[in-house]
């Protein structure tokens, strides 16, 4: 498990690793003490794909000194994390956003065997992508109170840019 071997190998590196991890999930503490509910997107592929973005940015923002690597928590997935993998599986993602599937939850965000064309947990870097995307017309602050009725009307315009540049 790489993500894993991150914080636990690079001693040197530890505390700051861990931080990134620990800064990560209470980003989704502060996250689900703040935003509005929307039964419409609550558990959606759109919901997970928001608040894993959101964290992950988030993690990116508080450590910018921080590789994508421990960012993403995996050196694979950074490594597949690249523009023309963002666009193909990520018009693949847009036919799945208001579903609450189990299995597409599986296939984007879940530790796995890679026995499917999509690279392992790469809902986390289309995620970052989108959380990114949707930062720059909001002030860092204001990321963790956006509607999600908001985040729904925003998802299909970034899945559409991916088409027209690869950001």
């Amino acid at each position: 498990m790489e993500h894993l071997e991150l914080i636990a190998t690079n001693k040197e590196e530890a505390y700051k690793n861990f931080s990134i991890l620990v800064s990560h999930e209470l980003t989704h503490f502060v996250h689900f003490q703040l935003i509005p509910e929307d039964k419409k997107i609550v558990g959606s592929m759109l919901d997970k794909l928001w608040t894993e973005g959101r964290a992950t940015n988030a993690s990116g923002e508080y450590f910018p000194e921080a590789s994508m690597e421990l960012i993403l928590m995996d050196k694979n997935l950074a490594q597949e994390c690249v523009p023309s993998k963002i666009q193909k599986f990520g018009q693949l993602f847009k036919k799945v956003l208001l579903s609450k599937d189990k299995k597409s939850n599986e296939t984007w965000f879940l530790i796995r065997e890679e026995v499917e064309e999509i690279p392992v947990r790469f809902g986390y870097c289309l995620g970052l992508k989108f959380a990114e995307y949707v930062a720059k017309s909001f002030k860092f602050e204001d990321l963790f109170k956006i509607a999600p009725k908001k985040i729904e009307e925003l998802a299909p315009l970034y899945f559409s840019s991916l088409t027209q540049n690869l950001n």
